[in-house]
């Protein structure tokens, strides 16, 4: 696949980075106006480059617009994203991806992209903060895999000595919740098993629950992991990410205290945002933090300096904060901090994560492909997320008649179905376009017709 990248800036170099690392071959053209920022990707990743304004349309012609399958625009300036797509879309360019990072823009525009031609809006700091609202849902240190663009997760759950659910087959875990979920792997000590309805759950079994997004809070109470929810968040920082992240929570009823030093800042996040309590003041200040902190069951920590980030969260790690998380942008720290276990994330490798998925998803031919694939079951086993097409082996049939004609070790865990997401029973009929999430032990299945045993 050919793709023209527009912008070599952070979140450029990290979607580039992402593609060069696809198991498919890409070809990538980076264009900036800055010729410095190409040269060290051409030399890195082997790419070609052109420098010049992604807008003008002999600067796409020259970067070899006329036969490329795909043009990302992430500039700095989301006015020339959107009209490098719209530029892109003229001389035919056929999947557009636009970089939209204001809150206002991404309101707008964001349900509107087959209106303009525009396949996919990213924006890094509304993914980042989406994350971050997911991980604070979750118990501590629950591993989560996420597909469906956050619609449907994967939840590794412990199960404790004295659980309720040990000695209990699996197909009666859901007796006393209203809720679909479907156990789709279980790790046993160094055993991972893709089960099935009769497999009896056993004390310090980790169960790879898959379920809708919005109904995981009721699957964790229903396991007995939510002793304490989060009630109440200090973030430090008022720029787009704090703002995306506490407009989620406060739609949720979770009290939000934001504090930065820059006045103009503090006020324009108010205006926006009135529910939350906004504090002007030094962050970087112990006594401030002292008592700003008091009460809280979070700490987000998402300035724009990395080095004041870190500091921050192993100050709430050591006032023993209950979830703390902290935002790096850079890449000086990667690596160092998993030895200082601190949560920490990066919006551009989240985006470019999220963009290499997307190209996977039309990279190969319709009713095979892995669109997505995580690891579960802590790392033996793999969520595969497939677009089935017209495939004959599965359209028109239901998850009762495929099940005989299955190798062993593969399960159904969910179905995606334009936006609906369907956690399926044996009478489920799959339809034509629908997506599939299935397990599998690790390395088994790469397409589609790898589940089904010879004839």
């Amino acid at each position: 696949m050919k793709i023209i990248v527009v912008g070599a800036g952070r979140t450029g170099q990290n979607i580039i980075k992402n593609l060069s690392d696809e198991e498919h071959e890409h070809e990538i053209i980076a264009v900036d106006i800055d010729g410095s920022l190409i040269q060290p990707l051409i030399e890195q990743y082997d790419i070609n480059g052109v420098t010049g304004n992604g807008c003008f349309p002999h600067i796409l012609l020259e970067a070899g617009a006329e036969n490329t399958d795909m043009l990302i625009a992430v500039t700095a300036e989301d006015e020339i994203n959107l009209l490098c797509c719209m530029v892109g879309k003229s001389l035919g360019i056929p999947h557009l991806i636009a970089h939209v990072r204001s809150p206002e823009y991404f309101s707008d525009f964001g349900t509107k992209g087959e209106e303009l031609g525009i396949n996919l809006f990213v924006n890094p700091e509304y993914t980042l903060a989406s994350k971050i609202d997911r991980m604070l849902k979750a118990p501590k240190d629950v591993y989560l895999a996420t597909f469906a663009n956050g619609r449907l997760e994967i939840a590794e759950i412990p199960i404790v000595e004295d659980s309720p659910f040990v000695g209990k087959k699996l197909k009666e875990l859901r007796e006393g919740t209203k809720k679909d979920f479907l156990v789709v792997a279980l790790t046993r000590g160094e055993l991972a098993i893709v089960p099935d309805g009769d497999t009896v759950v056993q004390a310090d079994d980790v169960l790879s629950v898959c379920a809708k997004h919005y109904e995981l809070a009721d699957i964790f109470s229903h396991f007995g992991l939510v002793k304490q929810k989060v009630k109440n968040v200090l973030i430090v920082g008022c720029h787009e990410d704090a703002f995306y992240l506490s407009d989620m929570l406060l739609d949720e009823g979770i009290g939000v205290k934001v504090i930065d030093d820059d006045m103009n800042i503090c006020r324009d996040f108010k205006s926006h945002l009135p529910k939350a309590d906004v504090i002007c003041d030094d962050f970087t200040d112990k006594r401030v933090l002292d008592r700003e902190s008091k009460a809280m069951d979070a700490l987000i920590v998402m300035s724009k300096y990395d080095e004041n980030n870190i500091v921050l969260a192993m100050y709430g790690k050591n006032r023993n904060i209950r979830r703390v998380v902290t935002v790096v942008r850079g890449d000086s720290y990667t690596g160092i901090l998993d030895d200082i276990d601190l949560n920490a994330l990066s919006p551009y490798e989240l985006t470019g994560d999220l963009i290499a998925t997307y190209v996977r998803s039309i990279d190969v031919p319709r009713g095979s492909q892995i669109v997505a694939m995580q690891t579960i079951a802590g790392g033996s086993a793999e969520a595969l997320q497939f677009n089935i097409g017209k495939n004959p082996l599965l359209v028109g049939k239901s998850i009762r008649e495929i099940r005989p004609r299955m190798i062993d070790g593969i399960l159904f865990g969910a179905i995606i179905r334009g936006r609906q997401s369907i956690i399926p029973r044996g009478d489920t009929v799959l339809e034509e376009d629908d997506g599939i999430i299935v397990a599998s032990l690790k390395n088994r299945i790469t397409q589609i017709e790898d589940m089904f045993a010879e004839s």
